[in-house]
């Protein structure tokens, strides 16, 4: 049975439609075209990092979402960290440069594969461990985390291929699954930084957070193409 919250995705996903906002959707569709011409793995160098950049996995190249997520948030040098998402790792490897630990997912057998040789690359082992698995599914009893990370799919139309499947999120469902589930994944005092962009329903978004509990920041706004990125750092204030 859908839950109340599916359904108000489900009636915002009927608002935010696809012809309705053609801008996003070429910015979409332009980056889409950017990935399918990747038809061999690439070997890029992004913030003094050497990354693998698989078929199918997110480039963080084509993207200063990540970039701008990694730089903007103040991880502390005893956090664990959880990166949501993660895919070429790119996230988690910079995080882990002050934090104790991270846990970076990804449900992406592809993504999985490609962050752990990164995680490898870096020499990064003993403090990046990558587990495959949707939102918190692969997160142990007991495990907990002072920050959590996401370059969050914000597109909320009905993915119509394979590589969006991996990035958009129809209905903003998935959004909503993550904020009711994230609360109890933080320490006391715990925070989430994750990107936001009007590629998405940004009215939407901010009356789920505020229908969450979620006090909310905004760290950095960037505009590309008519279409505003942001940095968003959430705490819980319930």
């Amino acid at each position: 049975m859908e839950t109340v919250s599916q359904t108000e995705a489900r009636k915002a996903a009927k608002k935010y439609l696809r012809q309705d906002n053609p801008v996003a959707s070429a910015l979409a569709t332009e980056i889409e075209r950017k990935h399918n011409e990747i038809t061999s793995t690439k070997l890029i160098s992004l913030n003094d990092y050497r990354l693998y950049v698989d078929p199918g996995v997110f480039n963080p190249e084509f993207s200063f979402m990540g970039q701008l997520l990694a730089e903007s948030i103040e991880v502390q040098a005893d956090d664990f960290v959880f990166d949501l998402g993660t895919g070429t790792g790119f996230q988690a490897i910079v995080a882990s440069a002050r934090a104790r630990q991270v846990l970076a997912v990804d449900k992406q057998r592809e993504a999985v594969e490609c962050a752990r040789k990164n995680v490898e690359l870096n020499g990064l082992q003993g403090k990046i461990e990558v587990r495959q698995g949707d939102l918190f599914s692969p997160v142990k009893e007991g495990e907990i985390f002072d920050m959590i990370l996401s370059n969050f799919p914000f597109v909320p139309w009905e993915p119509e291929t394979r590589w969006q499947e991996a990035n958009f999120d129809a209905g903003h469902q998935l959004l909503g699954k993550f904020l009711e589930q994230a609360k109890s994944r933080l320490k006391p005092g715990g925070r989430i930084g994750m990107t936001w962009s009007d590629l998405g329903d940004t009215l939407y978004f901010h009356s789920r957070l505020e229908a969450e509990g979620y006090a909310y920041k905004v760290l950095v706004t960037r505009m590309i193409k008519d279409v505003g990125q942001y940095i968003y750092e959430l705490s819980s204030s319930i």
